[in-house]
């Protein structure tokens, strides 16, 4: 499939999760839900969290090397942005890094010394240290590196760890990820790999995660018209 793997130019990913606060993913008209209206969403999001883990599949060298791109998402418009993301080996020189840069600006600390991957999303300035979390596999905390970004400044003790959810399906071949922190959740492949957007719609609907929307659908295989990716 191609692309030009340009990512979101307004709210990314990225920002998305490390804002870690569910408003920002509102907009203006939409921020006077009731309580009752945010608290069932909070439920719908800890229970797509849970579906990754009720059955799990994840290895971390099975997400490693070539980048995964999001082809569908969930409380996430990117339509025709492209947003790619790398894992990594979170090396010591990358956790000393990551340490000196948001050791100060975290509202708790997690052990440093269980860091895992390093995931970049967007541009490489864009990334997130994650931690293995107690329980079933492809449960993370993560650690946004919000000085890397440099479009946010945070305050002292005040960057929340993010609750990451991961599972693998069909072989490895797709990559499903949930921030259960702020409530949203990406399907992905590998960028090179002969992706059909029928099967794409097809794998999200058996996660039963609700309603969704395409992202990339400038990015299709040549066998189908630019409709099926929409």
């Amino acid at each position: 499939m191609s692309g030009n793997g340009i990512p979101p130019t307004n709210s990314t990913y990225f920002e998305i999760r490390i804002g870690g606060r569910r408003h920002a993913l509102l907009r203006t008209n939409e921020r006077q839900s009731t309580r009752t209206d945010l608290n069932m969403e909070i439920m719908a999001f800890e229970e797509n969290c849970n579906k990754l883990i009720t059955e799990p599949y994840f290895e971390p060298e099975l997400v490693l090397g070539r980048s995964w791109r999001i082809y569908y998402a969930w409380n996430m418009d990117l339509e025709e942005k492209c947003l790619d993301m790398v894992f990594t080996n979170a090396t010591q020189a990358i956790v000393n890094r990551v340490y000196n840069d948001m050791v100060d600006y975290l509202e708790m600390q997690p052990f440093w010394d269980a860091a895992t991957l390093l995931v970049s999303m967007g541009q490489a300035r864009h990334e997130m240290l994650l931690f293995v979390d107690q329980g079933a596999a492809g449960r993370f905390i993560g650690v946004p590196n919000v000085v890397r970004d440099g479009n946010i400044s945070p305050s002292k003790n005040a960057v929340p760890l993010i609750r990451i959810h991961m599972k693998l399906l069909y072989n490895a071949k797709y990559l499903v990820m949930s921030d259960c922190t702020v409530g949203v959740s990406t399907l992905s492949a590998r960028r090179d790999s002969d992706i059909y957007r029928a099967e794409i719609q097809g794998v999200a609907s058996t996660l039963d995660f609700g309603l969704g929307s395409p992202a990339c659908i400038g990015d299709y295989n040549n066998e189908e018209t630019k409709l099926d990716a929409q």
